[in-house]
Formats: C-alpha cells, sequence, structure tokens
C-alpha cells in the first residue's frame, strides 16, 4: 500500500525488505532492519492473531511494529480514549492512562501482549501525533504520544535510546502499580480488622 511504502521510504534503501532465516529454517522478510539489529514491521492490513504472535517469537523483543490505526471503528475509539483521558504524569512526560474496564479499544485488544514495541499510526486524522502502547494489564493501558518526524529520528540514529525511554516507563508504571496494590491490600486488612471488631462487639452485645 501507498502507507507501507511511504513509510519505508524514509530509510535506507539497504535497511528494507531484509531476509531472515532462523536455525531451524523459518523465514521472514523485514520490512525493516536497523543498523542497530532493530526490525520495524509497518503493519496496514489485518494480521491474524497467530501471525502477530508467531513474528514476535521469531523476532523477539528487538521488534518494533508501526500499525495503522486508520479506520472509522478505531478513530472514534480511540478518540474517545484520549478524549476522556486520565493523565499519568512521569517524569517530565505525561502518559494517557485508559481504564479497560470503561474505554474500549479493539485496536489496543488486538496489539497488546507482545514483546516487540507497538506504535500506532493514524495518518492525517484528527488524533495527532503517533501512540506508543507503554503498557497494558488487566485493568490499565499506558500510552505516550510521538511525533512521527521523531520517531523516524529514532529508528535512523538511536533506536535503543526509545526502546530505554519505554523499558523505563514500563518500569515506572510497575512500581506504581506494586505501590497501589500494596496500599490496596493495606485498606482491605484494615477494613477486616473493623469488620471482626464489629461483629465481637455485636456478639457481647447480644449476650449481655
Amino acid at each position: 500500500t501507498q502507507w507501507h511504502r511511504d513509510w519505508k521510504n524514509h530509510f535506507p534503501v539497504e535497511w528494507q525488505e531484509v531476509v531472515q532465516i532462523a536455525e531451524d529454517g523459518e523465514k521472514h522478510i523485514a520490512d525493516l532492519k536497523t543498523s542497530e539489529g532493530w526490525v520495524v514491521e509497518f503493519q496496514h492490513s489485518y494480521l491474524k492473531h497467530e501471525e502477530r504472535v508467531s513474528r514476535d517469537r521469531f523476532y523477539g523483543p528487538k521488534l518494533i511494529w508501526v500499525v495503522d490505526g486508520n479506520g472509522t471503528r478505531n478513530i472514534k475509539q480511540f478518540q474517545k480514549i484520549i478524549g476522556t483521558k486520565e493523565i499519568a504524569s512521569l517524569e517530565s512526560n505525561e502518559l494517557i492512562k485508559r481504564d479497560n474496564l470503561l474505554e474500549k479499544s479493539n485496536l489496543i485488544d488486538a496489539w497488546s501482549n507482545l514483546s516487540g514495541h507497538v506504535i500506532f499510526d493514524f495518518g492525517n486524522s484528527e488524533i495527532n501525533n503517533l501512540w506508543i502502547l507503554i503498557s497494558c494489564s488487566e485493568y490499565w493501558t499506558y500510552l505516550l504520544p510521538i511525533s512521527k518526524k521523531k520517531l523516524i529520528g529514532y529508528l535512523k540514529d538511536n533506536t535503543e535510546e526509545l526502546n530505554s525511554i519505554i523499558q523505563e516507563y514500563r518500569l515506572d508504571i510497575i512500581k506504581r502499580q506494586n505501590k497501589e496494590a500494596a496500599s490496596r491490600r493495606r485498606l482491605k486488612k484494615e477494613e477486616e480488622r473493623i469488620f471482626m471488631n464489629y461483629k465481637l462487639g455485636h456478639s457481647r452485645f447480644r449476650k449481655w
């Protein structure tokens, strides 16, 4: 597609359509392989879950998916998420925090839980920037905006720095979630203690 060609044309020809063969003979052709050994797949059309997982396992963690998010349904769902956003400030940047129980996005659900990085591109729609899927758990999803120009710069010159930024965010989110979980456990124990004291007091009152 034109979207696919336009993305690849930002990079040197020798980086494009690079054949990769595993020791067992499995073969894939990478859309892009950077000088740092990162594989970039520009995905425009629908890709079955099994194929996504297969490529994810084949290339490992040094894989970046740039996914075409254009499509009326995808755009409307994503607009709702970033329009009713909850901001999670980490360092000097602001991430979009999405409640997975309230906001639905088929695009995010389809591309969650991969070892490679996932970035959504909505082209010339009303959604500005590209969006990095930083983290997705049962309850929360975190998204980070990045301009197309900045992403291309990272891929050309320092993909490892981009990877480090994403991993630092993920570590901060894990620390935050662990802290929130510990707080919930303490609150639950306090509620149980109050309830047991109430039952004990109520039992004594009845005997009296």
